[in-house]
């Protein structure tokens, strides 16, 4: 890969230890869109890659992890490389500052590995961090699922050939492993700068991904997965799963900032809240006629504006379902305007 927007800003070794922080800054903008900003703007979105020393979270170790943090119209890329096996607990150490601050973790593959490595090393390491699945943005997942295009598999390179992005890199995961374990015994450069060129070029191509979103339903991926509400209030908002059932639509998530538990009976909704857990359980009531399901605005205790307003439908029927379709823009703008609402008022 080459590219002239970047630079070598620091390779240093972090304080007390030989682990060493290779930060790049590009003068780039990362690709967004209308509906992309519409869920993603003013949220802490990074990018994460990590190497290991196998499969295995119980017996294998983090020695690089690979991170992209987003800064408007530029971003940095930091890789935390470990010169020997037992610096792993300073890489975790590093990371968690900023994976601490994420709202998203805009990745590949990552829910089925990196993430849940990650966690168990965090544990094995007596390291109190634990990344929330809700906080995965995983495009393996998403281009699997809702992808409009057949390939022989979803490999991350493959996605990459198929979005025409060349990379200099050519060992895979497997070889990378090899490669390190060869490099702590004879400490060649060489052999490193090949595992730091394959960490940077996942993370970095991650970027480049993105476009393919537009070419996708956003709006049913962010109703069908988990997804947080943009508020300017203390607390956090998650969906974590939305579901259309026969009479209502159901909503399960988090809120954390909250010390009381909530117990809500309205004519439009209803809501449970456990404090403890920080969980929440909506219900929302949906009227039927003929092949549609709806809500009835008058019902709720609150003003709300529809998306879409259509001549032939009356001004407070909001239209859930009409047929097969259903209508995943209006469900989440009214979830982004409801759920602000409720725990606004707690």
């Amino acid at each position: 890969m080459t590219t002239n927007s970047s630079f070598l800003i620091a390779s240093k070794a972090a304080a007390g230890c030989f682990m060493e922080i290779i930060e790049r800054a590009f003068n780039e903008n990362i690709w967004s869109s209308n509906i992309f900003k519409r869920y993603f703007d003013n949220l802490n979105c990074i990018f994460l890659d990590i190497e290991t020393t196998g499969i295995s979270s119980e017996q294998n170790k983090v020695i690089l992890a690979g991170i992209l943090e987003n800064k408007g119209s530029s971003f940095i890329i930091r890789q935390y490389f470990a010169e020997k096996k037992e610096e792993e607990k300073e890489i975790l150490e590093h990371i968690v500052e900023v994976l601490s601050k994420a709202h998203i973790i805009i990745n590949y593959n990552a829910t089925s590995f990196d993430i849940p490595f990650l966690n168990r090393r965090f544990q094995k390491n007596n390291i109190p961090f634990c990344i929330g699945s809700y906080c995965s943005f995983d495009l393996h997942k998403i281009i699997k699922k809702y992808g409009f295009i057949t390939l022989p598999d979803y490999k991350l390179k493959t996605i990459e050939k198929y979005m025409g992005i060349e990379r200099t890199d050519t060992i895979s995961g497997q070889e990378s492993i090899d490669i390190y374990n060869e490099y702590i015994k004879n400490k060649d450069t060489a052999l490193k700068e090949k595992i730091l060129a394959h960490n940077f070029e996942d993370v970095y191509f991650l970027t480049k991904l993105l476009p393919i979103l537009s070419k996708m339903d956003l709006h049913k991926i962010m109703f069908e997965n988990c997804r947080y509400i943009n508020t300017d209030m203390n607390c956090k908002i998650i969906i974590k799963k939305s579901v259309l059932k026969k009479h209502f639509l159901q909503v399960e998530g988090i809120c954390t900032g909250k010390n009381s538990d909530y117990t809500a009976f309205f004519c439009g909704y209803e809501i449970q809240f456990s404090s403890e857990k920080n969980e929440f359980l909506l219900k929302i009531p949906l009227y039927e006629s003929k092949n549609s399901q709806y809500i009835l605005l008058n019902d709720l205790d609150f003003h709300y504006n529809k998306q879409i307003s259509y001549a032939q439908i009356p001004e407070d029927v909001l239209i859930i379902k009409n047929g097969d379709l259903i209508n995943h823009i209006e469900i989440n703008a009214f979830l982004d305007v409801l759920l602000p609402h409720i725990f606004g008022n707690i």
